[in-house]
């Protein structure tokens, strides 16, 4: 586990790393951590990239990571979502997923409209407990 001495970015960024997993990654393993929400690699044993922020857990399904081998990601935020790009190509764009929930009250299906955002996490690289197994290089951060 790396700490740094910047908790987050904010919207609009761009943040930018190689990474490597070992050859048996953890399970829904911490990246990065900050002070309002983490990202994280091989969600739910699957490879997929995650982000937890208030209670929330947002997923790019389109891309598994591969273990043993050097891959460069891209995530980019806005006021409006969070896109992931990999090798120099956006794979997946997160924002304004509508999902359903049964309100008893009014015994009635509502519409919710999610804020796919994330104010990037950047306090600390790893968990001591949770963490990445591998290697992360050439990370870069840019407001944009």
């Amino acid at each position: 586990m790396v700490t740094t001495s910047v908790d987050e970015i904010g919207y609009p960024y761009a943040v930018e790393f190689e990474i490597y997993p070992d050859s048996i990654p953890n399970i829904d393993a911490i990246l990065f951590k900050g002070p309002h929400s983490e990202f994280i690699t091989n969600w739910q044993n699957t490879g997929k990239f995650a982000f937890r922020r208030d209670g929330y857990e947002f997923v790019f399904h389109a891309y598994r990571l591969p273990v043993e081998k050097w891959t460069k990601i891209r995530i980019e935020g806005d006021i409006k979502g969070t896109s992931l790009f990999v090798d120099g190509q956006l794979l997946e764009r997160l924002e304004g997923r509508i999902g359903e929930v049964f309100n008893v009250k009014h015994q009635r299906k509502d519409r919710i409209w999610y804020q796919e955002t994330l104010i990037f996490p950047l306090k600390q690289l790893g968990d001591t407990q949770m963490g990445f197994n591998g290697k992360v290089k050439n990370l870069i951060c840019t407001p944009r």
